[in-house]
């Protein structure tokens, strides 16, 4: 027996539906290498890193990104220690195709990752 009666079940087998048809959302999480000139690749990648989130956001696959910092807030003294990002596709290998020519991945900034399965749950 379904909670929903009426309208309200055929919204909510409509959602449901839709969502099956949904890709999967996974987590990137990449840590930053720990040599000396680390942080100054990260610099030098930046700008071809975000160029190629932006492209992969405006196609529908990142969905969010951002740097993990070493410390709290948004002060100078931060250092950028790592990235994490929320991606929508049909698997983990298709998610490890997306990164492989990612800038980041190309010029050592990061020297480890995680993709793991996900959820988001709430939006701004």
């Amino acid at each position: 027996m379904s909670i929903f009666t009426g309208h309200f079940a055929v919204l909510a087998r409509r959602s449901f539906a839709s969502s099956a048809r949904r890709q999967d959302q996974w987590i990137l999480i990449a840590n930053d290498a720990a040599d000396s000139d680390a942080p100054m690749r990260r610099l030098r990648s930046r700008e071809a890193h975000l160029a190629l989130q932006s492209q992969l956001k405006e196609s529908g696959s990142n969905i969010l990104g951002g740097a993990i910092l070493d410390r709290p807030g948004s002060d100078e003294g931060s250092k950028m220690i790592g990235s994490v990002i929320i991606f929508e596709a049909d698997s983990r290998t298709d998610v490890e195709k997306l990164i492989k020519d990612d800038p980041y991945v190309k010029n050592n900034v990061w020297s480890s990752w995680e993709i793991k399965p996900f959820r988001v749950t709430l939006k701004k």
